[in-house]
């Protein structure tokens, strides 16, 4: 794994404005979904986004792939500033970017067949010279992605969830792209299912030397596939580091107490002293002020509610944003 950095973000804000009910209506109010978001993410590793439904990590994956605008803040890609780029521009950039969407079930269309589907980006980026070149390339990605080259001609609904995803793999593989976010690409599928997706993933990423953004709420997941892991909560990331690091030693309250919601893991069992999270998420049209995360915050002070936290280093590789472990707070 290259310790260069392959994406570069800085700042990074997606705000959605909120329609109001009333004639005359006051302060404009958006929901913050990304809200002030750095983060990098080296050739050849794979960045793992936890978090909560509705914390905004599915919103982080488009903004970054600028699927939509974003609000403020930069996004560099392989040293290139691709913020400001139009679609026209953004197009030959897309084929170094990819994505693999949540549902099987929606991100394929009905009317084609596999080998449309899969050829699709490629016929897009012109890039292949004949119909025996582009038949090749679509046999040669279903090989790859462990689907029959017999099913050429089928349609999305005579395949199951997780033969359906391997469509979505190949589809997203088809322009050799450098970088993949993989959104939620296994909740939807059986768990007997999920294991299949998620060494493919491995594999292939191997394989193709890929760079992979996976975002998911399960932490099982996650700890197999990532090598390094990021906490999201509120729009912000509030802890990050490596995958062994993290779960070993985390330092967030969040973060213990989303590991405090598995019973187990490699062995370990949680103690007392990680307390299970309660409470609902805050909207993110109005969260609390100073540390979002104080309202739920077993060990909240009353500056929590004050001054908002930066991510700060730890230790080596490990930044966490909390007040009570940043000595330049007070």
């Amino acid at each position: 794994m290259s310790t260069e950095n392959i994406l570069e973000i800085r700042g990074l804000r997606k705000w959605f404005p909120v329609k109001s009910s009333h004639l005359f209506h006051g302060e404009k109010k958006y929901v913050k979904a990304v809200d002030g978001i750095d983060l990098t993410v080296r050739h050849g590793e794979t960045l793992g986004i936890v978090g909560e439904s509705g914390c905004g990590k599915s919103t982080l994956g488009r903004t970054i792939l600028k699927l939509i605008p974003p609000t403020d803040g930069t996004i560099l890609f392989d040293g290139r500033d691709i913020t400001g780029l139009s679609d026209k521009e953004m197009r030959p950039v897309r084929r170094d970017m990819q994505i693999m969407f949540q549902d099987p079930y929606a991100s394929l269309n009905p009317r084609m067949t596999v080998a449309d589907i899969i050829a699709e980006p490629i016929d897009t980026m012109k890039l292949y010279q004949g119909r025996e070149a582009r038949l090749r390339r679509i046999v040669e990605l279903m090989e790859v992605c462990g689907i029959n080259k017999a099913f050429l001609n089928r349609y999305p609904h005579e395949f199951s969830g997780g033969q359906r995803q391997r469509i979505g793999i190949a589809r997203a593989l088809s322009v050799n792209p450098k970088l993949i976010v993989c959104d939620e690409p296994v909740s939807a599928l059986d768990v007997s299912i999920q294991s299949q997706i998620i060494n493919l993933l491995v594999e292939l990423q191997k394989q193709y030397q890929l760079t992979l953004l996976f975002i998911s709420h399960d932490l099982g997941v996650v700890e197999y596939i990532s090598d390094r892991v990021a906490v999201m909560y509120l729009g912000k990331i509030v802890e990050i580091a490596d995958k062994a690091e993290l779960f070993k030693n985390p330092v967030h309250p969040y973060t213990k107490a989303l590991l405090s919601s598995i019973p187990e893991i490699g062995g370990k069992k949680f103690e007392d002293e990680r307390p299970a999270l309660e409470g609902d998420i805050p909207s993110p049209v109005n969260p609390p002020s100073g540390c979002t995360f104080h309202t739920r915050c077993p060990v909240a002070c009353d500056r929590c509610a004050r001054d908002v936290p930066q991510l700060h280093e730890v230790s080596p590789g490990h930044f966490v944003s909390c007040l009570r472990t940043d000595e330049n707070a007070e």
